[in-house]
C-alpha cells in the first residue's frame, strides 16, 4: 500500500502539473498524483491511457497493444 505521506510525491506532482500546464497538455489531478507516485517509487504503470505518455520519466506498459 502506498500512502501519500511523502512530501517528495507532492513536489513531483507540482512539477508534472507545471510542465504539462506550460505545454497546454494538462491531465486529471488524480493521474498527476498517480504519475508522481510512479516516478518516486520507480514503478511501471500498466495502462491503455495514452495521456500518461505526456509525462517524462513515467514507465508505461500497455498489455492490450
Amino acid at each position: 500500500m502506498i500512502l501519500l505521506n511523502d512530501k517528495s510525491i507532492f513536489d513531483e506532482a507540482a512539477e508534472i502539473y507545471a510542465t504539462l500546464s506550460k505545454k497546454g497538455a494538462i491531465i486529471e489531478d488524480a493521474d498527476i498524483l498517480i504519475a508522481s507516485v510512479l516516478k518516486a517509487s520507480k514503478f511501471i504503470l500498466i495502462s491503455d491511457d495514452t495521456h500518461f505518455n505526456r509525462i517524462q520519466g513515467v514507465r508505461i506498459e500497455n498489455w492490450l497493444a
